[in-house]
């Protein structure tokens, strides 16, 4: 009653495309409140956008290190079944004070390749920041390789996986 309420007093405004719904559902009760909240925006607004974000691989649970996280994924999407798929990722630090702060430390392109994968199975969107991120990405290990060349005299190439099916 509540989440119909506050519909019906914001969907009056012809500039709200969508909602935010939820902010990373991880556990099988939360997932399963996000899913039934996404069907609720879905009913009393038609039309418009209910968003909600997968949490990323650098989470305390569903981690690539313990093989968790395609599954958590696929969780989340079978379970929330989101217009969209997106994640909320913070590419600059492993967050523990004893490891650096770097996105090449991080697991960002495995993240973006399941995504791209599940996306693909599912015939579902990408959100356009997971697909900017993936060519930004790209376009700087790139530059980086490029420069690399060029002052070490090497002949490195990039072979992209991100751009298949496959899961890097």
């Amino acid at each position: 009653e509540e989440i119909r309420k506050y519909v019906d007093n914001i969907k009056k405004y012809k500039h709200i495309i969508g909602y935010y719904v939820w902010d990373e559902p991880y556990e099988d009760d939360k997932l399963h409140v996000a899913a039934k909240q996404v069907q609720m925006f879905e009913d009393f607004d038609p039309g418009c956008l209910p968003f909600t974000v997968a949490i990323p691989s650098y989470n305390k649970k569903w981690r690539w290190e313990n093989g968790l996280f395609e599954t958590y994924l696929r969780k989340y999407v079978d379970t929330i079944n989101p217009p969209v798929l997106s994640l909320d990722y913070y590419p600059f630090g492993d967050y523990r004070p004893d490891k650096p702060k770097q996105l090449d430390m991080s697991k960002i392109l495995l993240d973006l390749a399941l995504m791209r994968k599940i996306s693909q199975e599912k015939q579902m969107q990408l959100a356009e920041e997971e697909s900017v991120m993936i060519n930004q990405v790209m376009n700087a290990i790139q530059s980086y390789i490029k420069e690399y060349n060029k002052i070490h005299n090497h002949s490195l190439i990039l072979t992209t996986t991100v751009a298949t099916n496959n899961v890097i």
